[in-house]
């Protein structure tokens, strides 16, 4: 029977079998031809052909099996794996507790870095503290050691020194009609005011502080305890050694000694600050008044106007006010004229008193 499907070559379709032998190189030459002649009139045939001749491609044949197709016949399992998901979702809502307390995320623990500084005095500050105890020592004796105060500072807290002040009597006088004349120009614009930028201030012992959160940020300085000459080395099996303690501890402790006149223990505390941080404000303008009441004018005009020329201007005023006085002290009032006029005509705190001085009040 004749199982050609091409009219124009009438032969009879190649075999499954006839291929392979064809591919394994296992027919007679004349089977070969014949074979050749449909491959090449077939493309789809040629390729078959060819994928056949590749290495392993008989051996692989072999292994390969026609997939079984039942049809009519249902896979449970198939239909047993989803029951099994939906069973397993209702039994977890049905069972699931209904009024349990949710806990809160734990919230981040931010760890402030504090510099602890070392209780041991650097070589730097303990000489320069002994220069300032031999200059200390070297003033001549009528030198006031004590310095009092009497008028209110700038930097002092406000209604730290408020003094009562008797009222005099003042006779009454007739009430009498006042005529206020308006004028019809327009004003004149006012003059916009420079405001200094607002800083966080606190105060120890009635004296004006800048808080460490203005100088230095959240990583505030950790100082040794003060209270006795940093020119005193601690050392380390020392029964007794100060704790390390926070800036604003350390100034109040500082700042204390300073307003009980005892300046000389404060501006040793100030000077080993000054060791760590010299751009300190609060530690230069209080050292710089230390040394002015101790009479170190020289040392207090050069610490007082590092206070003046700050970028944390909260003493440029009191500062340079003191810087002006101790010019005066030490190299006379033609000296320091010209910070004291300058003072006077600025119309600040220490205005009036720069006037006194000048004679021109």
């Amino acid at each position: 029977m004749d199982h050609s499907t091409d009219p124009f070559t009438p032969r009879s379709p190649l075999s499954h079998e006839l291929l392979e032998r064809y591919a394994g190189g296992l027919l007679s030459p004349e089977e070969r031809h014949a074979v050749e002649l449909r491959i090449e009139g077939d493309p789809l045939l040629r390729d078959a052909v060819e994928g056949l001749e590749h290495p392993g491609s008989l051996s692989a044949l072999a292994e390969l099996h026609k997939p079984d197709f039942q049809s009519g016949t249902v896979k449970w399992n198939s239909f047993l794996v989803p029951v099994l998901i939906v069973l397993m979702g209702l039994g977890t809502w049905y069972f699931w507790p209904v009024n349990v307390p949710v806990q809160d995320a734990p919230r981040p623990i931010v760890q402030v870095r504090q510099e602890v500084l070392p209780q041991v005095v650097p070589a730097a500050v303990e000489s320069t503290l002994q220069v300032v105890h031999a200059e200390i020592a070297a003033l001549p004796a009528n030198t006031p050691k004590q310095f009092q105060r009497t008028t209110p500072e700038r930097f002092d807290a406000p209604g730290a020194h408020t003094e009562t002040v008797k009222r005099e009597i003042v006779e009454r006088i007739a009430t009498q009609p006042v005529t206020v004349e308006h004028d019809q120009a327009p004003a004149a614009p006012k003059k916009p005011r420079s405001t200094r930028p607002s800083r966080k201030l606190v105060f120890l012992h009635d004296l004006k502080v800048v808080h460490p959160l203005e100088l230095y940020g959240v990583n505030s300085p950790v100082l040794p305890s003060p209270g006795v000459p940093a020119n005193k080395g601690i050392g380390k099996g020392d029964a007794g050694a100060p704790s390390a303690q926070p800036y604003l501890d350390f100034m109040e402790s500082s700042l204390g000694a300073l307003a009980k006149g005892n300046d000389r223990i404060a501006l040793d505390d100030l000077y080993f600050l000054l060791g760590q941080y010299p751009a300190d404000v609060n530690a230069q303008f209080y050292a710089g008044l230390a040394c002015y009441r101790l009479g170190l004018y020289p040392r207090a005009s050069k610490l007082l106007h590092a206070a003046a020329v700050n970028v944390v201007d909260s003493f440029a005023e009191e500062a340079v006010w003191y810087e002006a006085l101790a010019t005066d002290k030490e190299n006379g009032r033609q000296a320091a004229r010209p910070g004291l006029e300058r003072i006077a005509n600025g119309g600040g705190f220490y205005a009036e008193q720069a006037k006194t001085l000048l004679g021109t009040k």
